[in-house]
């Protein structure tokens, strides 16, 4: 007997948890009201995408969109490659698979093309920063669950390639994040494609100059991109970390958008991060 949801929200998660829990779900109401009724073209690919790295699982989606059956299948792993919808990043595909995979019955490898950077979604960048060490503290190790960028990819055309790689996961250790911390260090990369590499340098050295002003300890590199390995489009952008004394990771990004100035988008991305540090949390 299916679950019964309604609305579009939260529906990438809906979907990962039918699949660990076994749960056949259904949808309804998805977006009945909008102007434009119904799930979206990135929202198919990415039930496409899970029926891919699954085995048995069945969809069905009614003939305006509005209502789906999803009857979840079971990872056993092996080696895949999806080509993404540009309508959303990497990113949204990505967070997912992190918390499916793992819960195989063997090792699974996935190559995603696509949009590595964006504002719409996390990049890649910061899920490796981020996400990948928040994971690692349920005592999954650093080679039993990774990804790796082979190629960036700007929107529009995007174009680059994402390599996830995945191992079986036999249990999680608890874990208790209350204490925030003091920060301690902040890293960052300032990254450029298909443009100047002073497009990473500028942006780099605005947002050290806010960040100096708070903490000594503030290092960010620069990572320029260039041919086949640089993707379709030209693209700009910054990824900083700020790490505590108790471990946790704050973090901040931003994508530059067309005729955004490099030095702007640098203390932006910092100011940013500024905010998230006096908001608080360990998560």
């Amino acid at each position: 007997m299916a679950v019964e949801l309604k609305g579009a929200k939260a529906f990438r998660y809906r979907i990962v948890l039918s699949t660990l829990l076994g749960q056949t779900i259904r949808i309804t109401s998805i977006r009945e009201q909008d102007s434009n009724p119904g799930i979206r073209d990135y929202e198919v690919d990415f039930l496409k995408l899970i029926s891919e790295v699954t085995s048995g699982a069945q969809i069905d989606i009614n003939k305006d969109g509005t209502s789906i059956l999803y009857k979840p299948g079971i990872v056993n792993g092996g080696n895949f490659q999806h080509t993404c919808n540009n309508g959303r990043s990497l990113g949204y595909y990505v967070v997912p698979l992190l918390l499916i995979l793992p819960f195989g019955k063997g090792s699974t490898t996935v190559t995603l093309n696509g949009i590595t950077n964006g504002n719409d979604d996390l990049s890649i960048d910061l899920i490796r920063s981020t996400t990948i060490p928040l994971i690692q503290k349920f005592g999954i190790e650093e080679d039993m669950l990774n990804v790796k960028v082979i190629k960036r990819g700007a929107p529009p055309v995007g174009d680059g390639e994402v390599l996830i790689n995945s191992s079986i996961i036999k249990q999680l250790n608890p874990i208790n994040l209350t204490e925030q911390g003091l920060v301690r260090s902040i890293r960052g990369v300032a990254y450029s494609t298909k443009t100047s590499p002073q497009m990473s340098n500028r942006m780099g050295e605005a947002s050290k100059g806010v960040l100096s002003q708070y903490l000594q300890d503030v290092y960010i590199t620069t990572d320029h991109w260039k041919g086949k390995e640089a993707g379709t489009s030209p693209g700009y952008g910054v990824i900083l970390t700020a790490s505590t004394t108790n471990g946790n990771i704050i973090s901040t990004e931003l994508f530059g958008e067309a005729g955004n100035v490099p030095e702007d988008i640098g203390q932006k991305v910092a100011c940013g991060l500024l905010r998230e540090i006096e908001t608080g949390g360990c998560i």
